[in-house]
């Protein structure tokens, strides 16, 4: 509840007592990681993510938030792979795909960006992030014609 009304501070308190008494407890890991990235706070995010990783590999929440992790820390190779694995355990994911397409397209791959944009939109049509997200890679599309890019925006 404290973190779904912005109250970090009480909601890492929270998480954190749940780790202390359930060492095991991932989600626990996977939240507090949430609110260290909220917090800026990298490195300790990071350490949450992997400590959740190594309890539970195949837990896409946690692949999905360390490759947001490594991708803002500009570790791309890293970040795509570990949120490929997130697609791999659930290939449902709409924000997986929306995560992917931006790290694809901060590599400058704007087809792969757009791909994966696409695959989001078709999981979720009204993903306001994605249909914002495909909108602005459209424009460096150098195969798409301006009036197909206003088009596109008009829509």
């Amino acid at each position: 509840m404290y973190a779904e009304k912005q109250k970090l501070e009480q909601a890492k308190v929270n998480y954190e007592l749940a780790a202390h008494f359930d060492p095991a407890h991932i989600n626990a890991y996977n939240n507090l990681g949430v609110i260290c990235r909220r917090q800026g706070n990298h490195e300790a995010a990071m350490q949450c993510f992997q400590f959740a990783l190594k309890t539970e590999p195949k837990m896409n929440l946690a692949s999905k938030n360390l490759g947001a992790v490594y991708g803002a820390m500009g570790r791309m190779n890293e970040a795509i792979q570990l949120t490929k694995q997130a697609l791999d355990e659930n290939p449902k994911d709409p924000e997986a795909y929306n995560n992917l397409a931006l790290l694809y397209r901060d590599q400058c791959d704007v087809d792969e960006c757009l791909q994966h944009l696409n695959t989001c939109l078709e999981l979720e049509p009204k993903n306001q992030h994605a249909s914002s997200n495909r909108l602005m890679s459209l424009n460096y599309q150098s195969e798409l014609s301006r009036e197909d890019v206003f088009e596109a925006h008009k829509n």
